[in-house]
Parts: structure tokens; sequence; C-alpha cells
């Protein structure tokens, strides 16, 4: 009998927690991807850079954000994401400055972000540094493509308190790719929506994108996104 309970307990625990995939699938990457680097380019000329590095286990392990620096001429390293190993379905992401290493003393200055999986798919991520009350809740398919995520940011600034609720639905075509981005955004009394087209013009030989373009059809806007992968 108490082994019965036991496994009932095991198995509603998995049911609540929910399986987590590996990064790979939640990127939507073929292949064991070791590195993914995007360029992003807008029509002004305004640059950013996005390294993400990989595990053997499809796993995340850091995120490098570059941005260009004060006289535009070129790219450098502002922040990074440090991906803690899972326990169960949660996880603990902590970002630094670049120039920071990731060290005990550094990670005891941090309150680090917190993600985790529920068992219908959605991944949920709590701001440390906003508090528990503000989060993201985003929704996936069976297939591991992202369909809807709602954020919920709640900040103070100048003795004012401020509420920021988005939510951003996306669209894929039959071959499973995404054409589509709709975003709408509520902050006190102020409402923004908008959309955006996607369309991928390149991939490489094991199908990951190479090459698309984005449109933000309100602004009048576009940029290029350029990828390019090491793999294990």
């Amino acid at each position: 009998m108490k082994k019965l309970l036991l496994m009932l307990f095991v198995t509603m625990s998995s049911l609540v927690q929910g399986q987590v995939p590996t990064d790979w699938q939640v990127d939507g990457l073929k292949g064991k991807v070791k590195k993914r680097t995007m360029v992003r380019t807008w029509t002004d000329g305004a640059i950013k850079k996005e390294e993400v590095l990989y595990n053997v286990e499809g796993v995340k392990t850091k995120t490098l954000l570059y941005d260009t620096d004060g006289s535009g001429s070129s790219l450098v390293c502002e922040y990074q994401n440090i991906y803690r190993e899972y326990k169960d379905n949660k996880r603990y992401i902590i970002s630094l400055p670049c120039e920071e290493e990731d060290n005990e003393y550094t990670m005891s200055n941090r309150t680090p972000d917190r993600e985790y999986w529920t068992a219908d798919r959605q991944q949920v991520f709590i701001y440390g540094f906003l508090g528990n009350d503000s989060y993201s809740r985003s929704t996936y398919d069976e297939e591991y493509r992202l369909i809807n995520k709602e954020s919920y940011t709640k900040f103070s600034s100048g003795g004012e308190e401020r509420i920021v609720v988005s939510n951003i639905f996306y669209t894929y075509n039959e071959g499973g790719e995404l054409i589509r981005l709709d975003y709408s955004s509520k902050s006190n009394n102020e409402e923004e929506k908008s959309y955006y087209l996607y369309e991928t013009q390149k991939r490489d030989k094991r199908e990951n994108i190479l090459r698309r373009i984005v449109q933000d059809k309100e602004k009048k806007n576009s940029f290029i996104e350029e990828f390019t992968y090491e793999y294990y």
C-alpha cells in the first residue's frame, strides 16, 4: 500500500511540474547546436547581436547580448545571462555585465530570475530584480512552438508605481514556420498595438534559419536577422 501511494505521489508530482524540454526544442533548432549567433540590423543602421551557448544535452548555459558602442562603429558586449542547471522543472538565471565574472561573490550580490515548466507546456519566468509580482507566461504547442506569451511587470519610478501588461500571439504557416507576431500592451492609461510579419529567406543544410526579414507594420520599420551556428 505504501509503495502504491508513493508511485501515485511521484506520478502526480510529474504531472504538476511538467516535462522540461531542451532549449534546442524551445528555440526551434535542428541538430546539436553548440552556439547560435544572431545579428539584427535595422533599416536605420542600428545593430544588435546575441550569442547563445548550449551544452551537449541541448540546455542553455549562457547568453551574451551586444549593442553598438558610443560611436556607433562597433559592437560591445553589455550583458550576459548565466543559466544554472535544472532541478526538477526549475532553474535560476542570473544577469551580469559582461565584464563581471561568474563567481560565488558576484552571484551573492545578485537576485536571480526563476524559470519553471508546468504540465500543460507553459514556461513561467519570474523577474527576480522586480520581485515576485513581475512575470511572463509562455504557452507552447505539442511541438514546442511558442503560441502565446503574457507578461506582467510592476515597478516604481519617481515614487510612482507603474504596471505594464503585454500579450503576444504567434502565427505559423502549414510548414510550422513563424510568419506573424501580434503584440499589444497596456500601461496605466496608455495602450499600444502592433504586428510583425516574418519572411524566412535562407536555411542551412540542417534546416536552421540563416536569414529572415521582419517588418513592423505599425511603425513602418523593418530589420534583418542573420544567424550563424556552431555544432557539436
